[in-house]
């Protein structure tokens, strides 16, 4: 099988899932292999696959009740995987469910209160687990809630608490649930603080840094390492290269290394001997170039590890294929798996799973060739001609120079409301990355009418609904009132007419 190596560790083939899969579910088994589920490649799937860690060999799974990607992943103290919400079909979903690795089965268990994506769930000490954040579809999803294994509900936690997506959530040592970052209409520094045993929320001790999508795991020592993350340059958003740790016992944040490429949208965890890693990503960031301003984006290909020791990062070689919106997980035997991805940059099939073993820990010298899936869910397109292509020699990819960073089109002048006060509008993302931005609705005169966040892919067209309340149908002037569209990210400001039906 082919091995690249330096002091970084060695990079190996894990052969090949069926699909490809972008923002999959994903997590280890028992067996030391592991179970990648679902994800997105321009249509949402539930197809399972199960990867043998000793065969290096991949086989069909039970698939899971419902499509979705972008789910939160919590592995249960019995052993089994609740997996929540998620995107199902073109929308978030409240559905949850639960995997046994013992039977293979999936199970249906009750429907979260919100419907969520881009969310994030912990287990608590006590066995339940806290979902938080996320997207409900068009807007922030409020609140969080805590699920009980005993009864398989749900229960809102009591106390206001910053709706967020994108954040990242740890259990501390004592219990409590630290967040930190996300976007709610910017990039956000601040952190929440929540006591399960109280049921109670607080603000934290805000970050160095703002981090939309940032990662963070628990250090040895109790302390949590978060890095990475888009943060804010001017208005516009860049990968950031930071990494700074918080100390629940001092409630400080101290700055700690940088990391050698930028990422965001990447993954981190811990290996199984307890190191930290955060692999993959993407990274973008402004330039001048030929006097203009530019912006330089690519995926990355590497992973780095934490020396929690020196509070430095150390840097892989490049792996076969860059990633970012993929799947991480961490093998019994200290390897790690990466799997699918968004889009890449090099010629290799995305459907292509790469394994990584740091340094002191060598792949088998008799681990067989890597196998695919046994039965396909998904049909390959038949090649235009019989002759086999040549096999496409890897190239490391090169930074690509491409516009400014992802923008929303042109704002409609002309809106209509129906009787409820509700209005829907198309917005197209053009560029790179994910827009992201807030929308609002105002009078002429400044008074605001509705807002909502917008997210949206780039290259896609989604609806964009904006709901007017009691106040705002009163603010309206007979059946056509003159008003402002703003988005606060873009500073873009368009004047039309709203109509009532």
């Amino acid at each position: 099988m082919a091995a690249r190596a330096d002091t970084a560790g060695v990079w190996t083939t894990a052969g090949g899932m069926s699909a490809s899969r972008a923002a999959p579910v994903a997590f280890p088994l028992p067996d030391g292999g592991a179970l990648v589920a679902g994800g997105f490649d321009w249509t949402r799937t539930r197809d399972a696959e199960r990867y043998n860690a000793a065969k290096n060999s991949w086989t069909a799974a039970a698939p899971m009740r419902e499509r979705r990607y972008s789910a939160a992943t919590v592995p249960l103290a019995d052993g089994r995987v609740l997996v929540a919400g998620g995107i199902s079909d073109s929308d978030p979903t409240a559905t949850a469910e639960l995997y046994d690795p013992a039977t293979g089965a999936w199970t249906a268990t009750g429907s979260m209160l919100v419907a969520r994506s881009d969310h994030d769930g912990v287990l608590l000490a006590d066995g339940r687990v806290l979902v938080f954040g996320g997207n409900s579809g068009g807007s922030l999803a409020e609140g969080a809630e805590i699920w009980d294994p005993a009864t398989g509900t749900w229960k809102r936690t009591s106390g206001p608490v910053m709706p967020r997506d994108s954040a990242a959530m740890v259990r501390l040592t004592d219990g409590k649930v630290l967040v930190v970052g996300g976007w709610n209409g910017d990039y956000l520094d601040t952190t929440d603080v929540y006591d399960p045993v109280a049921d109670t929320w607080t603000a934290g001790k805000p970050m160095g840094e703002r981090r939309g999508d940032p990662g963070a795991v628990p250090l040895p020592d109790g302390r949590i390492l978060v890095a990475g993350g888009y943060t804010r340059v001017g208005v516009f958003g860049n990968a950031s290269r930071t990494s700074e740790i918080y100390d629940p016992a001092q409630d400080s944040w101290t700055p700690s290394g940088l990391l050698h490429r930028g990422r965001a949208m990447s993954e981190m965890g811990n290996l199984a001997g307890g190191r930290p890693f955060i692999s993959g990503g993407h990274e973008f960031e402004l330039h001048v170039i030929d006097g203009m301003l530019q912006g330089v984006e690519q995926n990355e290909d590497t992973l780095e590890l934490y020396d929690i020791d020196t509070g430095t990062w150390q840097i892989s070689p490049p792996a076969p294929l860059a990633r970012w919106s993929h799947a991480a997980v961490p093998l019994r035997d200290g390897s790690l798996l990466l799997a699918g991805t968004s889009h890449h940059l090099t010629g290799l099939s995305p459907t292509t799973v790469d394994r990584y073993f740091p340094p002191g820990l060598t792949p088998p010298t008799a681990m067989p060739s890597p196998t695919p899936t046994a039965t396909p869910t998904v049909t390959p397109e038949p090649t235009p001609s019989a002759t086999p292509a040549p096999e496409t020699p890897r190239i490391t990819p090169q930074p690509v120079v491409k516009p400014l960073p992802p923008v929303l089109a042109a704002l409609p002048k002309a809106l209509k409301a129906d009787a409820k006060g509700r209005i829907a509008l198309r917005l197209r993302c053009t560029g790179a990355g994910t827009c992201r931005d807030t929308l609002t609705l105002k009078t002429r005169a400044g008074k605001r009418l509705a807002r909502t966040v917008v997210r949206i892919a780039a290259g896609r067209t989604a609806t964009v609904r904006l709901t007017l309340g009691k106040a705002g149908l009163r603010a309206l002037k007979g059946r056509s009132t003159n008003v402002t569209l703003e988005l606060t990210q873009a500073k873009v400001h368009v004047r039309g007419t709203l109509k009532r039906s």
